[in-house]
């Protein structure tokens, strides 16, 4: 599998003269180097070329977090446009600026935190896009004001990369 996915990368068959040659670019190979993780996921090429055109924000305040889930949404969703804010004012300018498919948010950051991202989006900007929190707070009553802000999920740190991803799929195919 591994070697046909690679020859699939990296030449494609000439199909009027029988022979080889390299893929025509950069872009096709990146998709269907994409392909491959994808498959590893279970997905189909459909879905997976439904999830290039989406944006994603992160933010949060910790770089090793970000840095984290941007690997992870990187290898779940190849071609998905991730911007990063670093606290819920860097990123409430960002969405000022910017529509996204998705926003993941700690809920502990300084400047301004989760539940002021939360409301301003809902409030200010009267955006209804999916936000999902992501933070070390695991209590029921801390989800349960999360939710009532007008966050759409909620995911407790340590990440559970499978809880993760089908958050994510969950909330991006509504999108769609």
């Amino acid at each position: 599998m591994i070697i046909s996915d690679f020859y699939t990368i990296f030449f494609q068959k000439n199909n009027s003269q029988g022979t080889d040659r390299p893929a025509a670019d950069i872009e096709e190979r990146t998709r269907l180097v994409s392909m491959r993780g994808v498959r590893s996921h279970g997905l189909t090429e459909q879905r997976m070329t439904s999830f290039v055109n989406k944006k994603i924000l992160v933010a949060d305040d910790s770089q090793t977090m970000r840095m984290f889930l941007l690997f992870h949404l990187i290898k779940m969703l190849p071609g998905v446009g991730i911007r990063e804010a670093v606290n819920g004012a860097d990123a409430l300018e960002k969405l000022k600026a910017e529509d996204v498919d998705l926003v993941l948010t700690d809920m502990n950051m300084p400047e301004m935190d989760g539940a002021g991202l939360i409301a301003a989006v809902r409030e200010e900007l009267k955006r209804d896009v999916p936000i999902i929190i992501i933070t070390t707070r695991g209590e029921e009553r801390d989800r349960q004001r999360g939710l009532s802000l007008g966050a759409n999920g909620y995911i407790t740190k340590p990440l559970n990369i499978r809880e993760f991803r089908e958050t994510i799929f969950r909330f991006l195919r509504r999108r769609e």
